[in-house]
């Protein structure tokens, strides 16, 4: 819906508004051949406007319907306007960026967790990771990184750097072009999430359940450290507290972020946690639609709304579409892929724990695997 437009509906409802309000006390009728007060013909102007309004009454109902169905619900940092949108390519694609900030003071805030899923038009999901020690990463606009990692990108392009706790929805605009540009794919939409807002929206749904490769146990994680037992359907949550074997941990949170310590007695590694998110990911969408979409939905948008940075408009039809298209969705391990060394980065020729994307390999997989 165009900012014209939204004018003109905005400016239609407040004139309707003020002709309700109670009519302003009037003096004494004049005699006839008294010219009209100012009061009359201000009278006489609200008179014939409410016969206009009247006569038009049905059509600014209507209008005003759809600006409430449409627009009011999205009232969110980024939020975008109108329906959902595929792009050209038919498929809805969306790049998912975790933050690491947290309210602890330090200097920058970098996207650790850089995610880009595809749903396409046969029901299949696909998942790629862009591990964030990645460097020479391409930009739209010409030219790469260079030796700064790719989970930097987004702060280099903040135009206020020392605003920790302000988001700027433009270099987040910015970054998403940049990994479509890399990706050699369109991407619809961005979201992206802090630490805090992850626990919410994990509370908001009650938990998520999912099936642990591990058993996971890694001694960095809080003050004793974590462990997640090698379980199916294994129920993980918001705001739960963390020991160290043998007591099970339920966190959401640590689940997603642990890469110490081992996974089904291997080196847990930030490519095995990158597989775990695709998985979350996976089973947080088919617990938003096991929960239906009628209030449920509605109490999810209001703790959506606020908290995340997107720009998929946030009305409630919108979430309808998605929670639609949610229904028979299907993910295989081979749609899953982390762009890790040695098949889709080099390690050569830049500087230690850092890789360069081989982009003619991740450019296959993506067409491959997101197809059509």
């Amino acid at each position: 819906m165009r900012r014209s437009f939204r004018f003109r509906v905005g400016l239609l409802l407040t004139l309707a508004f003020s002709m309700a309000l109670p009519p302003m006390a009037t003096q004494a009728s004049a005699p006839d051949a008294a010219p009209i007060s100012p009061t009359e013909a201000a009278a006489d102007l609200l008179a014939g406007a409410s016969g206009a309004l009247t006569a038009l009454g049905d059509t600014i109902d209507s209008t005003a319907q759809t600006v409430v169905d449409t627009v009011s619900p999205a009232a969110g940092p980024c939020s975008g306007f109108g329906g959902l949108d595929h792009g050209n390519d038919g498929r809805l694609t969306i790049l998912l960026m975790g933050s690491d900030y947290r309210l602890k003071r330090y200097i920058g805030e970098r996207m650790d967790i850089i995610i880009v899923v595809t749903r396409r038009s046969d029901g299949r999901v696909a998942f790629a990771s862009i591990p964030r020690d990645m460097v020479q990463f391409p930009k739209a606009g010409g030219g790469t990184s260079g030796f700064n990692r790719v989970n930097t990108m987004y702060y280099s392009y903040k135009r206020r750097k020392g605003d920790l706790d302000g988001v700027d929805c433009s270099a987040l605009k910015k970054f998403t072009r940049d990994v479509s540009a890399a990706l050699s794919t369109e991407i619809d939409y961005y979201a992206m999430v802090r630490f805090t807002t992850f626990i919410n929206l994990v509370d908001r749904v009650g938990y998520v359940e999912t099936d642990v490769p591990g058993p996971i146990i890694d001694s960095t994680m809080g003050s004793n450290g974590i462990y997640f037992p090698d379980e199916n359907n294994y129920r993980l949550e918001g705001h739960a507290s963390c020991r160290k074997k043998p007591f099970k941990c339920r966190s959401a949170l640590n689940y997603v972020r642990s890469r110490h310590g081992t996974q089904a007695g291997a080196t847990n590694n930030d490519f095995k946690r990158a597989y775990r998110q695709h998985d979350f990911i996976f089973d947080a969408m088919k617990r938003v639609r096991s929960r239906g979409d009628g209030s449920n939905l509605t109490d999810l948008m209001a703790g959506i709304v606020p908290k995340v940075w997107t720009n998929i408009p946030k009305s409630l039809n919108v979430a309808r579409d998605i929670y639609g298209i949610l229904g028979n969705v299907r993910l295989s391990n081979s749609d899953k892929v982390v762009f890790g060394p040695s098949t889709y980065a080099s390690g050569s020729g830049v500087p230690q724990y850092t890789f360069k994307p081989k982009l003619s390999k991740i450019r296959s997989w993506i067409n491959v695997h997101f197809g059509s």
